[in-house]
């Protein structure tokens, strides 16, 4: 999952108890204010391996 957010926006921090792993940048970088307009969140879940008979 990727999704763009507002910089204050922190809903996607709330936890539902899966294993998964949370990649957080800044984005949209606006030289007038000297600060990042957004957050580009990546939200990963581990893949199920299930081992296969040669």
């Amino acid at each position: 999952q990727i999704e763009r957010v507002e910089p204050d926006n922190v809903s996607w921090l709330a936890q539902d108890g899966r294993p998964r792993v949370t990649l957080i940048t800044c984005t949209e970088w606006d030289n007038d204010s000297r600060t990042y307009q957004g957050r580009l969140i990546v939200v990963a879940e581990p893949a199920i391996v299930t081992a296969q008979n040669p």
